[in-house]
């Protein structure tokens, strides 16, 4: 994990306790200001202080209760809610657990229908509405904080309002949910109501264009981070 200023000056890093299985693919940040890491390849959650202290770690391998098949993407309701997703050996789900870190419930399973996933890879909160980066699926699912569908945004395919790969999902204070595509090398915007706004991006080196991108963040000023995963590089943008 590396940390830099606002202004893109590297400041400090840390490593999570191993790497051989595989490495984090999301990072979140909690009600307290905790980074969450959802540790993938080893099926658990880690919590840090923004100075890199391990402050928790929780959950282990299994299909059980508290325990995690390929963690993928964590949010953390105000209420102090976590919310999970992760995919691999029928555990294409999404699961919630409390504050206290036991689980509460689960939805989901793998497939192509609504309310099904294909390698879920990142969910993001808009008050009361849990969005999930359905990504082999090519759409972004939404749902009440109690499993229910809302609706199914975007279909594979790059024309304007079509996803290919959201690999990663960011709600501005408005309720509008940024996707960024890897496969189609930009990030779409969508209203609170599900409905196309607009997109930038596309393939390239130069400012502006990306490689792959794989993260994606909103911060409270509206400024818009992206991780250009393949040019090894975060881009920042100001909103119009």
């Amino acid at each position: 994990v590396q940390v830099f200023s606002e202004t893109g000056e590297f400041l400090h890093l840390w490593t999570t306790p191993d790497s051989s299985n595989g490495t984090p693919t999301a990072v979140g940040v909690g009600r307290d200001g905790r980074l969450l890491v959802p540790d993938t390849h080893y099926h658990r959650i880690l919590e840090y202080s923004p100075d890199g202290e391990l402050l928790a770690q929780w959950g282990a391998y299994g299909d059980g209760p508290n325990h995690f098949i390929y963690p993928t993407g964590i949010a953390q309701h105000a209420d102090g809610r976590y919310f999970i997703c992760e995919y691999g050996e029928n555990a294409e789900r999404v699961r919630v657990f409390g504050d206290n870190r036991s689980q509460l419930a689960e939805w989901g399973s793998h497939g192509f229908e609504p309310g099904q996933f294909n390698r879920a890879m990142a969910v993001a909160l808009d008050r009361d509405i849990l969005h999930v980066a359905d990504t082999t699926n090519h759409r972004i699912q939404s749902f009440t904080l109690d499993g229910e569908l809302i609706r199914v945004t975007g279909a594979v395919g790059n024309a304007p309002g079509s996803l290919r790969f959201p690999f990663d999902i960011a709600v501005d204070h408005r309720g509008t949910v940024a996707a960024v595509e890897y496969g189609n090398n930009r990030v779409s915007w969508f209203s609170h109501e599900g409905e196309f706004i607009g997109a930038f991006g596309g393939p390239g080196r130069g400012l502006g264009q990306f490689n792959e991108p794989r993260g994606i963040a909103v911060a409270p000023d509206g400024r818009v981070y992206v991780a250009d995963t393949y040019n090894h590089r975060i881009q920042s943008f100001l909103p119009e």
